[in-house]
């Protein structure tokens, strides 16, 4: 479920290319909604989880540093994601920038799933196993 929910959200940022387009300038706002709304359901669907298998996975003893260094990775991710994209933008339109970093994501996602999974998904089972 992790997986596609992953799948789809990034699936769902395809649109955010098109709605660049001085064609669909009326209907942007429109389209913005039906983007954001979809991002926001399938990003439940993946950070409930996933934090939840970290919480799981992470002994209580560092579990507040843990997620406390994992959340200012997080937030640092932000402004270096707009460091890069800002002068991306001068050089390219905002909606091959966009296309390209969604399909650069797909990619990354696909290495992932077929390297990783079993090792994502088992995140806190061993905690169940202890626990009984």
């Amino acid at each position: 479920m992790l997986f596609k929910a992953l799948f789809a959200e990034i699936i769902c940022l395809f649109p955010l290319s098109v709605v660049t387009y001085p064609y669909f300038q009326k209907a942007a706002y429109f389209m913005l909604l039906g983007i954001f709304t979809a991002l926001g359901f399938f990003n439940t669907l993946i950070n409930v989880p996933l934090i939840t298998k970290l919480q799981k996975a992470v002994p209580n003893e560092v579990r507040a540093r843990f997620f406390s260094a994992f959340e200012t990775a997080l937030m640092a991710a932000t402004p270096l994601g707009m460091a890069v994209a800002g002068p991306l933008l001068d050089i390219l339109e905002a909606s091959t920038l966009v296309a390209t970093l969604v399909a650069l994501s797909l990619l990354a996602s696909i290495y992932c799933y077929i390297n990783f999974k079993e090792t994502i998904m088992n995140i806190g089972a061993e905690v169940r196993e202890m626990m009984g």
